[in-house]
């Protein structure tokens, strides 16, 4: 399953149009060992977001990619503006103790340490202790610079098609993006009309999409009588 365009607009448009401001986002990444399966990844999502709705994290918009070296790899835009050392071990403790008490991750460990001729439980506690301490660095919720940053970041993200790209043998990726139930577009005007009229519209109020070869379905920052957060061509 491909990150389609319709998903991309749908991310783009539900960033930059909500009424909610992010004020952090979290980065939960997995350690040389990883899951290559979509549901296994997407349970482990559900748990934590879970959490966060348990403690009252607030409103928030995850997207999945993929590093480099394939493994899965989930971005967390979050309302929450002040984070606290306890906050930091509760995610800590959510995502790592999640991920060790998994099927795939007993497999992996016991692979790993055959293929290294060592011992897996020493393996295994290894990758364990330097996991925590990954996710326990300040790195992995940060507060964003600027309102607007949450916003730049997701716009970014949509564009960078060589990180939605499933390694080799991950199965069933599924949503590559989701969000809680109070973020949603916010209030707009929806119009239909033709190319020519749409992009003459647009040269008029001097907007940056006015010459691209294939307009975008939703515009921000339109003005005049289209004058609200989104227009839907």
């Amino acid at each position: 399953m491909k990150f389609s365009a319709k998903s991309m607009a749908r991310l783009v448009a539900t960033a930059n149009a909500t009424n909610v401001d992010f004020g952090s986002m979290i980065t939960l990444t997995y350690p040389v060992i990883y899951p290559r399966s979509g549901k296994v990844i997407k349970a482990a999502m559900n748990n934590f977001t879970q959490m966060m709705r348990d403690q009252n994290y607030g409103a928030y918009l995850w997207f999945l990619e993929f590093q480099a070296r394939g493994a899965p790899h989930f971005h967390i835009l979050s309302t929450q503006n002040a984070i606290s050392p306890a906050m930091r071990i509760r995610v800590v403790e959510t995502w790592v103790s999640r991920m060790v008490k998994e099927d795939w991750f007993f497999v992996a460990c016991v692979n790993r340490a055959a293929e290294q001729d060592m011992c897996e439980w020493k393996l295994m506690s290894n990758i364990i202790a330097k996991s925590y301490w990954f996710t326990l660095r300040p790195e992995t919720w940060e507060l964003m610079r600027s309102k607007e940053g949450a916003r730049r970041y997701a716009t970014k993200y949509a564009a960078k098609e060589f990180q939605k790209t499933p390694p080799k043998g991950f199965e069933g990726v599924g949503r590559f993006w989701g969000c809680s139930k109070n973020v949603t577009l916010g209030e707009g005007i929806y119009k239909e009309m033709d190319e020519d009229k749409l992009r003459g519209f647009l040269r008029s109020t001097d907007h940056a999409t006015a010459d691209w070869e294939i307009l975008p379905k939703f515009l921000f920052g339109v003005e005049q009588e289209m004058s609200t957060e989104v227009a839907e061509v």
